[in-house]
């Protein structure tokens, strides 16, 4: 049988997992912004810590002598001491891949924005200041065919690269510090079989399907 851990949450979780921990744990709520005292009895003999935009410093470790390990509700690992936490044989979790493709869609959402001045012309109706055609300095310029240019060419940097090449035909130059593999880069296509609702329409899908993932 699996020896109940004492947990502290010091972020809002959704029910579920909040749920899921008291299950199995015996879970502390504690926020350090608006409980510091409960948050710092918990700490004395709490075995894991989940959480997210707090530090935590050497101060705090040795205020939690019986910890084990971090869950960190977030990508970055900047509020934590990592050779401290290696010391001290303290495991931290965090969650590199969950964002990727979330930020990868904002990152192309406000470029596409910015050429084609979106914003600009939603404000210009909702004003309504659209009483004529709109002249050229409000035009904006295509983003298919241009070059695009990436500086980090990580998990979301690829993940841009891929939409700009794959959805808009744009070239992509890029900058990193490690050489990438580029082949696993490429769209992933396969054929998909034409079906009989497919050919009662009045225009068939084509049959090779991109992936972009």
């Amino acid at each position: 049988m699996t020896q109940h851990k004492n947990i502290l949450v010091f972020r809002p979780l959704p029910e579920d997992q909040l749920a899921r921990l008291q299950a199995a744990h015996h879970v502390t709520v504690a926020d350090p912004r608006k409980e510091p005292e409960a948050f710092a009895a918990a700490l004395r003999t709490a075995h894991g810590l989940i959480g997210s935009s707090h530090p935590v410093d050497a101060a705090l470790l040795d205020a939690a002598p019986q910890l084990q390990v971090i869950s960190s509700v977030s990508v970055g690992v900047d509020n934590y001491p990592l050779a401290e936490l290696h010391k001290r044989g303290i495991v931290l979790c965090h969650t590199p891949d969950v964002l990727t493709e979330t930020v990868a869609d904002t990152v192309f959402a406000i470029l596409m924005a910015t050429q084609r001045r979106v914003v600009e012309l939603s404000n210009l109706v909702r004003e309504g200041r659209w009483t004529k055609n709109i002249g050229e300095e409000l035009f904006g310029t295509d983003v298919h065919g241009k070059t695009l240019g990436i500086l980090g060419f990580g998990r979301i940097g690829q993940a841009v690269a891929r939409r700009a090449a794959l959805g808009f035909g744009m070239p992509v130059l890029y900058h990193a510090r490690r050489p990438v593999d580029l082949a696993t880069q490429r769209p992933r296509c396969r054929a998909a079989p034409r079906t009989p609702r497919w050919t009662t329409c009045s225009r068939a899908p084509t049959s090779c399907s991109p992936c972009c993932r």
